[in-house]
């Protein structure tokens, strides 16, 4: 029998994503293969130890990259007694300064974790065997790390310079460009000789965003910006977010805005620092890090053609903060659900979750809401069809099935939601207690590491401190499972809150008659979301949809027949309950519908 081939890992990284393009991933995963031919070895192939874009020069492949998720496996003995890592070069593992790269890295892989490395470019091998044997092996090691990061260092001086040089350009008005045009608003393209950036197809729907967001929210006009054949970023349809991002950049009234990542990204850095510094002061920790600086960003007023005056794009811009602002839209999001009784709740065959679109019938100018799988509606792969499912009739086919047959498998069974319920209380019970022993254990070691202070009792006080560092850690993992288990008791108490308290018939009633309250929507809404109603939108079979529903994860989908003409039948009976089974027996009456509703409702493929 063929003894068994000792496994060998391959780490890779490259430091901009779009040097995957270029081969270096594949090199070296060939590197490697080759190796392991050589010598003997099988690679594996279960662990993604690749790193793309992660920079070796700040560490981030380390903190937050692959590197890191096998320094740690390793170190917790998960991977063999004595791994194997196979690298390009050294450059590939780190590009920090030498004593950092040697002890974060090297030390942690080498000594802690018994890793061997080979680097593939000069087959030298690094062990805790060749490193205690081979003195120079850890001088040439050392020198290795120095060049790497001198290299990183100076080229991002020269980055530095180029960049600088490119900015002053832009800033004279003697450089409108790099490259091919490198990062620019959709909209504008650069002119045959490359002099001048001029507007191309899509700054004529950019135009007329402009125009529609006057009377129209960014959902309606994104709608009407498809109706009228105008193509989005990139070629593809218009959604709401793409028309936000459009109208909001001042790069429509041919303004250029420089540093914008670098601020982004500054931001969120100073943000975390201060979320630290705050956890800090909070915990008596001792908080050194320095306050990190907040970039700003910088405008160069009319470097592009401009597609809409100043006046006109401040004029959008407050029209849309007025439109956020609304008392009506602020009580929306405030106290409750919008249009969409089923937000949250339903989903396609694919388990897409379904989005809210709107649609203006030409014949009468009216403006429909449909429900639409958001995956097709993003153009990204789902097993739907995309059709459109009419709101208000969706709505009706809802309401009506929350008969009592079926508000009865809304409600948790009581014997077993009770034991659910108090074994959740008795955990949160215990954990509570946990939480107090905990914090009276780190009030108890912080004093007797102050007393050690005292006293000059420095040995005790070092054991002291990683005394009340592992207590304080205890109790934050406490105080993390109390907050758990008082969200899962607060969720278990409200879905055992009975369904059938709402009057369904009279909320029907209201919404066909469109006098419907916002509070009625949001105790309906709550409601269903609380007894965790699920629904499912089937279009497999274009002639024949159906519609799922069910309370819970576990029970069964009840399935009936999609028709589209339920809503007329419900405001002809005054919103009474016209199905009284789930078990489909009892068959919709088809009513006539304008054609334009069945053409937009089954939808193009």
């Amino acid at each position: 029998m063929k003894p068994l081939e000792p496994l060998a890992f391959s780490y890779s990284r490259i430091s901009r994503a779009e040097q995957r393009q270029g081969g270096g991933l594949d090199r070296q995963a060939s590197l490697a293969a080759s190796w392991c031919a050589s010598n003997g070895f099988q690679l594996d192939t279960q662990l993604d130890l690749s790193d793309r874009g992660r920079s070796a020069y700040k560490g981030h492949h380390l903190t937050r990259g692959a590197l890191g998720r096998f320094l740690e496996l390793a170190q917790q003995g998960r991977l063999g007694d004595s791994p194997t890592l196979l690298i390009e070069a050294i450059d590939r593992l780190s590009r920090q300064e030498p004593l950092d790269a040697i002890d974060e890295i090297f030390i942690g892989l080498v000594k802690r974790a018994n890793v061997t490395i080979i680097d593939l470019e000069d087959g030298q091998e690094y062990s805790r065997a060749t490193l205690n044997q081979d003195a120079m092996a850890l001088v040439k090691l050392a020198l290795k790390c120095q060049a790497s990061h001198d290299y990183s260092k100076r080229l991002g001086r020269r980055l530095s310079a180029h960049w600088g040089q490119h900015r002053d350009g832009l800033r004279s008005g003697s450089k409108i460009h790099r490259g091919d045009g490198g990062m620019h608003p959709f909209w504008l393209s650069l002119s045959p000789d490359r002099s001048a950036w001029v507007p191309n197809e899509s700054a004529a729907g950019v135009i007329a965003a402009f125009d529609l967001l006057r009377t129209n929210g960014l959902l309606a006009t994104a709608t009407l910006l498809n109706e009228q054949g105008h193509a989005g970023p990139k070629g593809k349809p218009w959604t709401s977010h793409g028309v936000r991002r459009a109208v909001t950049d001042p790069a429509a009234k041919g303004d250029l805005v420089m540093f914008q990542t670098a601020a982004a990204h500054s931001e969120r850095a100073h943000r975390r620092w201060m979320e630290a510094k705050t956890e800090a002061a909070e915990t008596g920790e001792r908080f050194i890090k320095p306050e990190p600086e907040v970039i700003q960003t910088e405008t160069i007023p009319g470097f592009y053609p401009p597609l809409v005056t100043p006046e006109a794009w401040e004029q959008v811009q407050q029209r849309m903060t007025q439109r956020k602002t609304a008392p009506e839209a602020r009580g929306n999001r405030s106290r409750g659900v919008g249009a969409n009784l089923l937000e949250g709740m339903a989903c396609c065959q694919g388990s897409g979750l379904m989005g809210v679109t709107a649609s203006r019938i030409k014949s009468t100018g009216e403006l429909r809401q449909y429900l639409r799988c958001r995956r097709r509606r993003e153009r990204k792969p789902c097993p739907c069809h995309g059709k459109g499912w009419q709101l208000t009739q969706l709505h009706d086919h809802v309401l009506t099935r929350l008969n009592a047959h079926m508000l009865e498998q809304a409600l948790i069974p009581g014997a077993d939601g009770a034991a659910d319920l108090m074994r959740l209380q008795l955990r949160l019970k215990a954990a509570t207690e946990q939480q107090s022993e905990a914090s009276k254990a780190a009030a108890n070691a912080e004093r007797v590491l102050e007393q050690a202070m005292e006293q000059g009792s420095f040995d005790l006080a070092e054991n002291a401190s990683a005394i009340v560092e592992k207590k304080r850690q205890a109790v934050r993992r406490i105080q993390a499972q109390v907050a758990e288990l008082q969200r899962d008791v607060e969720l278990t108490a409200a879905r055992a809150r009975p369904l059938h308290t709402i009057d369904v018939s009279t909320l029907m009633r209201d919404i066909t008659a469109g006098s419907v309250t916002q509070q009625q929507r949001n105790q309906l809404h709550r409601a269903l979301r609380d007894a965790d109603l699920q629904v499912r939108l089937d279009d497999t079979d274009a002639e024949d949809r159906r519609v799922g529903m069910r309370f819970g994860s576990a029970a069964e989908w009840q399935w009936q027949p999609w028709d589209p003409g339920l809503s007329r039948m419900v405001a002809h009976m005054g919103g009474h309950s016209l199905v009284a089974r789930l078990d489909g027996s009892a068959a919709f009456e088809t009513s006539d519908v304008d054609q334009v509703d069945e053409d937009y409702a089954a939808g193009p493929d």
